[in-house]
């Protein structure tokens, strides 16, 4: 927002707060969710004289909703480094569970409005700001200076989104971003989506066994389209035929009900439940785990055949896996975190999904994590639309071993009907080959989980997820990615990049990640040419930036954010502006700045 801009909305916002509407010379001044959320802040009553965020209480800092920001916010917070920003995650409740900031940032600025653990942010408190009216509308928002309804916060950029739990789709919280008021930029608000989603990919690493296996019992019913819920202690998936039913219910009576009568009904058959009168007929599955009732199956009408049982406890097949740098090399910290975390998860037999852009190496991660074990790779590319008896085909291109591996690469292209086939036939593989481990492999999540069946085929394949990097975050792996490169293409008269080479190959976007780069090397190994290889040898005009300054922390960001959504919307330009909140000719104009091009990389 610029200096004019703001003065505008400034005005515009002096002369709600006094009359209680606007002016219709404001009309195009300000935007329609921010004029909803002065309104909803005026009528609670909120207060614009406040100097600082109210404190209400004492907070869980060692929360699972913490636990699973940790990591996350802690690198955002580095990346953040020498720009005037921090950032934050707050409960359900808009209160402030832990923040995270460079120590010489906004630090001052935040200990001067009190925003800190235990304090609140919500909206019938403070007004608009990026923490309560993101709880009030649970989705992404990006607030910037006079945007904020309580003068206190004027000097403030604030882009926050919810998070839900992956499991229940409950909402968990908010992660904020706060920066100074100077700093705004419409594409923080991708960055931070991206952000929430990486803390509910945690909080689903973090799920129990009990909540996987109250999960695995409500995707097994729901595909068979009956009207069904799962409900344990503090856990209710219900699906579109049941909510509106169990609206009105008590499900701590419930629950209690269904403990009592586990407690001296041994069976996994069908138990009627005593319902309050007009609210229909139930009946009960327990769901057992380790012979443990840890939740229940309840279903509309009478009692079916049906058989619940628990997920069988996790097989570790003692063997180690030395972490190759030879194969997968770096030592950024980024990538140092996912080798870490592939080693970790190696060995537990349940299903993989590895996310990450196209080129980031998710197959070479795959064919690395297994390489001493029999695998096959299915590339879900050749999959037909219509090829519903499809997934029927993989244990045929399974090896025959025991304990082997399927890697289905490109899962993230199958049609919604094939997912679905595939979704429902992973059960009957599961019998069938208990032993067989499925690894796949897709585009992050907001990509292409657009509909029931891909969500559902996402969240039984997503049991563990590890989330690859951009080579745009990696940039110092970059010598060592094109010194590998080098000695696998050029041979035995290796190429020389000089400094001002190695310098733009570490500065350009890559939108091809690291296929692009080994394309590249492999480009130039080819041609023979030169052995010296120089920025003006360089293809793609990779070489202009070897000059040029640095990017600043904000236009580093902005660049991120536009690359994300690259993958997002497979390089729609129309859709990536829609997407990211901004106007084509904004789009070109910073896609030019960054000298972002996606026809090199076939993006």
């Amino acid at each position: 927002m610029d200096g004019p801009t703001a003065r505008l909305v400034h005005d515009a916002r002096d002369q709600f707060l006094a009359d209680g509407y606007l002016e219709r010379r404001y009309a195009d001044v300000v935007r329609p969710e921010i004029l909803v959320s002065w309104r909803r802040s005026r009528l609670s009553g909120a207060s614009t004289s406040v100097d600082a965020l109210p404190y209400q209480a004492e907070v869980n800092t060692g929360s699972a909703l913490c636990r699973a920001a940790e990591p996350v916010l802690s690198r955002l917070a580095q990346q953040l480094s020498g720009l005037q920003a921090g950032v934050l995650v707050a409960d359900r409740n808009a209160r402030i569970l832990r923040r995270w900031a460079p120590e010489t940032s906004i630090l001052p600025m935040m200990d001067r409005i009190q925003s800190d653990s235990g304090s609140s942010g919500s909206e019938e408190l403070v007004g608009t700001n990026g923490i309560g009216s993101i709880v009030e509308d649970r989705k992404p928002h990006l607030i910037v200076g006079p945007e904020h309804f309580a003068e206190v916060l004027v000097g403030f950029t604030c882009v926050g989104a919810p998070i839900f739990n992956p499991l229940s789709r409950k909402f968990e919280g908010v992660v904020t971003l706060n920066s100074d008021a100077t700093e705004a930029s419409p594409l923080l608000t991708s960055l931070i989506a991206t952000t929430a989603q990486e803390i509910e990919s945690r909080l689903l690493d973090q799920s129990s066994r009990r909540e996987r296996a109250l999960l695995d019992a409500f995707l097994m019913a729901t595909r068979a389209g009956r009207a069904i819920a799962v409900l344990g202690d503090e856990v209710l998936l219900a699906g579109a035929q049941v909510s509106p039913v169990l609206r009105s219910l008590d499900h701590r009576d419930i629950w209690e009900q269904i403990r009592e009568g586990a407690a001296t009904n041994r069976s996994y058959r069908p138990v009627a439940l005593t319902m309050p009168h007009d609210s229909g007929s139930f009946t009960y599955t327990p769901i057992r785990l380790d012979d443990k009732l840890v939740g229940a199956l309840l279903e509309v009408g009478p009692p079916q055949p049906t058989t619940i049982r628990s997920s069988a406890p996790l097989r570790v097949v003692p063997q180690k896996w030395a972490v190759g740098e030879a194969r997968l090399p770096g030592s950024s910290s980024v990538w140092q975190a996912v080798r870490q975390r592939a080693a970790e998860h190696r060995d537990v037999d349940v299903p993989l999904l590895l996310l990450g852009e196209a080129g980031t190496g998710k197959l070479e991660l795959a064919k690395a994590m297994f390489e001493d074990r029999p695998h096959a790779v299915i590339d879900c590319l050749a999959v037909p639309a219509d090829d519903l008896g499809w997934p029927r085909s993989i244990a045929d291109s399974a090896p025959p071993a025991g304990a082997a591996v399927v890697i289905l690469r490109h899962v993230d292209s199958l049609s919604p009907v094939v997912a679905a086939a595939l979704s429902a036939h992973l059960e009957t593989l599961a019998r069938e080959r208990p032993a067989l481990r499925i690894v796949a492999t897709a585009l992050p999540t907001t990509a292409w989980v657009d509909d029931g069946n891909r969500r559902r085929l996402h969240d039984q394949l997503g049991v563990v997820t590890l989330d690859l990097p951009p080579l745009r975050d990696r940039a110092d792996d970059i010598p060592e990615l094109v010194r590998q490169l080098n000695d696998r293409y050029a041979g035995l008269t290796p190429l020389r990049f000089t400094h001002g080479a190695l310098h733009a190959l570490t500065r350009a976007p890559w939108p091809g990640n690291v296929r692009q780069l080994e394309n590249v090397v492999r480009g130039l190994a080819a041609t023979g040419h030169a052995h010296e290889i120089t920025p003006d040898l360089l293809p793609d005009g990779l070489g202009a930036f070897a000059t040029g300054r640095t990017l600043t922390r904000m236009e580093q960001l902005e660049m991120n954010a536009i690359m994300e959504m690259v993958t997002a919307t497979h390089g729609n330009k129309v859709e990536m502006a829609k997407q990211l909140g901004i106007s084509r000719s904004t789009l070109y104009r910073k896609m030019r700045h960054y000298r972002v091009d996606l026809e090199p990389s076939g993006v």
